[in-house]
């Protein structure tokens, strides 16, 4: 009979070495797992004309219009500025 003896084929690795192997790995999971958590969270109700137009006072309502108008415009998605400007 043959024994077989274990090889080592190398030296031993280092923790750094592992570390770095594993990073891509590591990676790859949480950009996995991202989606999946920021899913659910909901989002914040945001003024704007709608809630003006759901008060029922007609001084606050005209309240909510005037200081709705006094928003600055919103940023466009993509950069740049804002085509109507408020002066």
């Amino acid at each position: 009979m043959t024994r077989i003896h274990a090889r080592k084929w190398g030296p031993p690795l280092s923790r750094a070495a592992v570390g770095f192997a594993l990073a891509p790995a590591l990676v790859v999971l949480i950009a996995s797992l991202a989606p999946l958590v920021f899913k659910n969270i909901p989002e914040t109700p945001k003024s704007g004309i709608a809630e003006c137009r759901a008060t029922e006072e007609a001084r606050s309502r005209l309240a909510c219009y005037d200081a709705f108008a006094k928003q600055p415009a919103p940023v466009p998605a993509k950069g740049g500025e804002p085509i109507l400007t408020q002066h």
